[in-house]
């Protein structure tokens, strides 16, 4: 607790004591204002997010031929629908069934692509971990550094940022490797 000492007429003290309560009551606005201010931008930013990874993905939607950002239900029961209609057994022989193969494979192939993808539930366990672990270090050091808790997080945020395209890089090759693989075997 801080303890000022005024000095002076009783008059310049009771402007004195209304300007510190004026002072902190702007202080205790300026700091609602802004943790306000850093919610919405966490929204944005979480909607941002969001988008780009549904843009990301928007081939796989239209493939699917449902509305991007579509939930997994949704491209589940759109996954079963087309691959009935375009399984190349339900085709005849020659271009028709050739056609139907590489449509069946682009399907299958975004299907697993929007279920396979756990993007950001990665990101938000390695984000997560990073915050315990920048936590623990300032309560080390005697206090808690605001702005090293969140460089850390943000240094972690990119790292599994990082990872998460690493390993969609190497998904997307292994569902190329596997579709010209039964490409092969079809031909």
């Amino acid at each position: 607790m801080t303890t000022f000492m005024l000095f002076g007429s009783e008059e310049e003290r009771t402007v004195a004591k209304r300007m510190i309560h004026d002072l902190f009551d702007r202080a205790e606005a300026e700091k609602k204002e802004k943790r306000e201010k850093d919610r919405e931008w966490q929204k944005k930013k979480k909607e941002r997010e969001r988008q780009i990874y549904h843009l990301r993905h928007r081939a796989d939607y239209d493939c699917l031929e449902v509305a991007l950002g579509a939930s997994k239900d949704e491209c589940k029961k759109a996954y079963r629908k087309l691959a009935v209609r375009w399984h190349p057994d339900k085709h005849r022989e020659g271009p028709q069934r050739d056609a139907a193969s590489k449509r069946f494979l682009d399907i299958q192939q975004a299907y697993n692509s929007l279920m396979s993808t756990d993007e950001e539930a990665t990101v938000e366990a390695l984000t997560a971990a990073a915050q315990k672990q920048a936590k623990k270090e300032a309560a080390a050091d005697g206090g808690v550094d605001v702005d090293a808790v969140q460089k850390s997080v943000m240094a972690a945020r990119e790292a599994a940022m990082k990872f998460a395209n690493e390993a969609k890089k190497k998904a997307d090759a292994a569902a190329m490797a596997a579709a010209r693989e039964a490409y092969n075997r079809l031909g």
